[in-house]
């Protein structure tokens, strides 16, 4: 589906379209990823069209788009952003090959039933790309020819379990992935990660891991990525050990849940209690009344955990967490 205001598109010569966009006024970078991502650029904004989102019929985002959906991009050749939906194998290889070398920043949604990425590494101008829902997909795409991609964004991908093939994008600098289901905030039963081992020798300056479940969660892949300054992830992914050798370890890094806890609220009845979050896998949220003392022990004993991994390995922290 095309977005337009109150304009009316044919009335847009493709002339007056190159000039308008001549400069780009909307493109997406780094800043607004995030907002690309959960689906602000397929809206209006101002003047003129600035994305297009391509499903079927124009209109039907949750059907399969074929071919003849596909080549409404023929139409608006200045167009450098795009979503569609609705994609099967086929007509993902006719996109890719017709149409992906025009795109900067690509938006995949609702495409389920594509079962293999390789083409998207035939696309070196595409800086951003994000991909939402898919089952068959087993693994990512040799990135080495994607020289200018800056963003990659996963989500609900439950046949993937491995990120073996981040680390050979040459520019990436911000990675997210999560297992939520934006329609109903629930998170997918059978994705997981084995590991974050596939995030190692990356360029990555930002990752953001927003998954329940990782089977293996050694932290030490940090060790390896010299560039990472922002790492985000839910307080219950790592263990306490795991996040104070991090903090201890890794001063550069920020993070929210890079600390001992996080501030958060409770429900009680019809009130809203002040609480926080201790950071670490199987750590419990108290309320903050009545809970005084125990909150000051845990902080303590996690700051001395801190103190004591400085410059220490993390298999010798296992070791002296246990002595």
């Amino acid at each position: 589906m095309t977005n337009h205001d109150t304009h009316d598109e044919d009335q847009v010569s493709t002339s007056d379209a190159y000039d308008y966009f001549k400069n780009e006024p909307f493109p997406i970078d780094d800043k607004n990823f995030p907002k690309f991502m959960a689906g602000v650029y397929d809206r209006v904004v101002r003047q003129g069209m600035h994305s297009l989102f391509l499903c079927k019929n124009g209109v039907d985002k949750q059907g399969d788009i074929t071919t003849e959906d596909i080549d409404r991009v023929q139409a608006f050749p200045y167009i450098r952003t795009v979503s569609v939906s609705g994609l099967k194998q086929h007509t993902f290889e006719y996109f890719v090959r017709r149409y992906g070398h025009q795109f900067k920043a690509i938006r995949f949604c609702n495409c389920h039933r594509v079962e293999d990425w390789s083409l998207l590494g035939t696309l070196p101008k595409l800086e951003y790309l994000y991909w939402e829902g898919n089952k068959c997909v087993s693994t990512l795409w040799d990135m080495r020819g994607n020289k200018f991609l800056r963003g990659l964004g996963l989500s609900r991908i439950t046949g993937l379990h491995d990120l073996k093939g981040i680390a050979s994008a040459p520019a990436l600098k911000y990675f997210y992935i999560d297992d939520m289901d934006r329609e109903t905030g629930k998170r997918s039963t059978v994705a997981y990660l084995t590991s974050l081992e596939g995030l190692a020798t990356s360029c990555l300056q930002e990752v953001v891991i927003d998954v329940k479940k990782v089977q293996d969660t050694c932290p030490d892949f940090v060790d390896k990525m010299p560039y990472l300054r922002t790492l985000q992830f839910p307080p219950e992914l790592f263990s306490a050990v795991q996040v104070a050798w991090m903090i201890a370890n890794f001063p550069r890094l920020t993070g929210q849940s890079l600390c001992p806890m996080i501030e958060t609220t409770v429900a009680s009845g019809e009130r809203t209690l002040p609480a926080v979050r201790m950071v670490g896998k199987g750590r419990p949220t108290l309320v903050r009344e009545g809970n005084e003392q125990r909150i000051r022990q845990y902080r303590k004993k996690f700051l001395a955990m801190v103190e004591m991994f400085r410059d220490v390995p993390y298999d010798m922290a296992l070791k002296l967490d246990q002595t």
